[in-house]
């Protein structure tokens, strides 16, 4: 009997002692700008991290190149999102069209500014149809 009791008495305090710690573990991301991508919902261009993390205020400034209906547009934007001129060309597609994005300009955490490679991204309504 003793010892039934004495097991009960240890397992309730083990069980006890678990229940009394409440921590958290904090973990540090610690990583850099891993990609750029271009998010055709809010018609900007944002970084990601290694993590997959969105970071908006990633990107400066970029040069967009792009032809709409075989007129070619070419604007120089600072910031994220494309100008507005810009965003109702797009909105108005019926076919598929590529947005060639140079001169990017990209911020990282600690703040040091450098350029980052050009990059080419297919969007429109007929893209979207072949998914």
């Amino acid at each position: 009997m003793k010892i039934k009791f004495l097991l009960f008495f240890c397992f309730t305090s083990l069980l006890g002692f678990s229940q009394e710690y409440k921590g958290t573990i904090k973990v540090q991301k610690k990583g850099g700008i891993a990609t750029l991508i271009y998010d055709e919902v809010n018609m900007r261009l944002v970084g990601k991290d290694n993590y997959g993390n969105i970071l908006d205020s990633a990107v400066v400034g970029f040069r967009i190149k792009t032809t709409v209906k075989g007129i070619a547009y070419d604007e120089t934007i600072q910031g994220t999102t494309l100008s507005n001129k810009m965003q109702f060309q797009l909105s108005r597609l019926d076919n598929g069209t590529t947005l060639f994005f140079s001169e990017i300009k990209v911020r990282d955490k600690s703040g040091t500014l450098f350029n980052w490679n050009d990059l080419k991204v297919k969007t429109g309504y007929r893209l979207e149809k072949e998914y």
